[in-house]
């Protein structure tokens, strides 16, 4: 669920926009995507509130898990828009997942960590209810170092997940993989799409056929077509916005980057539910995304590119990680607070915490993006590539 972003990222203020269009594409930073990036986070972080509150049952909440599919799709569009031209050796490739190595694992590890000590403070506690809720067994060791080593949504079991989100992260170090491969052995840029479109083509078809009561729901154990299904559309959007500046001047822009916004509520909230229906809002985020990217001088691209809300995508990734740890320290306070009352009837109560977890997710996020995202990302791009395979500084992570 990353994107690659231009070196000196944007501070405090409002990017322009119209900066963009100067900028060769393959260094081009998309502020409004790296904002709805941030929302999308945030939307999946309130998902995932354990308790009851006024909007738990509303459709777009309840239905909000699809918006991890829109990181697949940005993904695609960001790798491909940072990488896909410049992987010309071997070289090239190392770097590449050098880069990606750094900038998932180390926060991956940070909150695997710390889910594992918190299971062990929870056993220490409660060993038989901790045995029971986590279905601890004999095998249980492997699944730990599953999640460990980033593996855990590769088809290694249908209930592998320690921390709640990283199982996307699992599948998108399997897409990478697939990035890396097919452009070890496809030449040309064009060709390497078309590698990517038949890869989610065939992606499409294994859910289908074995996913078609759920779509894109159902357990881990098929996620990673999943995540190379939406990688490959992402793909294909940098494509077109490749050979042409998609969408028009101003208003007209504007007009189609609402539109387009629309549908993906409206999809969100209408096909949200377990069904092979689901399979469609992939499209609705590619078709999101190439209204964005293309029309970066927009009114609507303006909007979102107001510090705020970059700082939000800014700190998306650890939004994604850190939420359920801080989410589930919340609620066990909670319950020993105030374990009496009925979050049903008194909702304002859940309201009230609803702002307070959410406050805490962003300021321990801000704090693990400081110390612990930032530096590592860093680390990982420092070494530059040889002359002929030199991603360049301006590809960030």
């Amino acid at each position: 669920m990353t994107i690659e972003s231009m070196p000196n990222s944007p501070g405090d203020g409002v990017v322009d926009p119209t900066a963009a269009l100067n900028m060769p594409r393959s260094t081009r930073f998309y502020p409004a995507l790296e904002t709805c990036r941030g929302i999308c986070a945030l939307m999946v972080a309130v998902m995932h509130i354990p308790w009851d509150w006024s909007f738990r049952s509303a459709p777009l909440v309840r239905h909000s898990w699809l918006f991890v599919d829109f990181f697949f799709v940005l993904s695609g569009f960001v790798i491909a828009n940072a990488f896909i031209e410049r992987m010309r050796d071997r070289a090239a490739v190392a770097t590449f997942a050098r880069r990606r190595f750094f900038r998932l694992y180390p926060l991956h590890i940070v909150t695997t960590l710390a889910t594992l000590a918190l299971i062990g403070v929870r056993y220490v506690m409660e060993p038989a209810s901790t045995i029971e809720t986590m279905k601890i067994n004999a095998d249980w060791w492997w699944l730990a170092a599953s999640n460990v080593f980033l593996v855990h949504a590769w088809g290694v079991s249908g209930d592998a997940v320690l921390n709640t989100a990283s199982w996307s992260i699992s599948t998108e170090v399997a897409a990478y993989i697939a990035f890396g491969l097919i452009c070890s052995l496809v030449a040309t840029p064009g060709r390497r799409v078309l590698a990517h479109l038949a890869l989610g083509i065939a992606s499409a078809a294994v859910l289908l056929l074995f996913r078609h009561d759920v779509g894109l729901g159902g357990d881990v154990t098929l996620r990673v077509f999943r995540c190379t299904y939406s990688f490959a559309l992402g793909v294909g959007i940098w494509w077109l916005v490749r050979k042409r500046e998609i969408g028009g001047k101003g208003e007209v822009s504007s007009a189609v980057q609402v539109m387009a916004s629309a549908v993906v509520i409206a999809m969100v909230i209408v096909v949200g539910g377990y069904g092979v229906s689901t399979m469609l809002i992939p499209f609705a985020f590619a078709a999101a995304i190439l209204a964005l990217a293309g029309g970066p001088d927009s009114f609507v691209s303006r909007c979102l590119s107001i510090g705020p809300l970059l700082w939000l995508g800014t700190l998306s990734y650890s939004v994604y990680l850190t939420h359920a740890l801080v989410q589930t320290v919340f609620d066990v306070a909670r319950k020993r607070a105030m374990g009496s009352i009925d979050l049903t009837t008194e909702t304002w109560i859940g309201d009230a915490l609803v702002l307070v977890s959410t406050f805490a997710v962003l300021l321990v996020s801000a704090v693990t993006y400081r110390w612990i995202e930032a530096p590592w990302r860093d680390f990982g791009k420092t070494q530059r590539l040889s002359a002929r395979g030199d991603l360049g500084v301006a590809a960030a992570s």
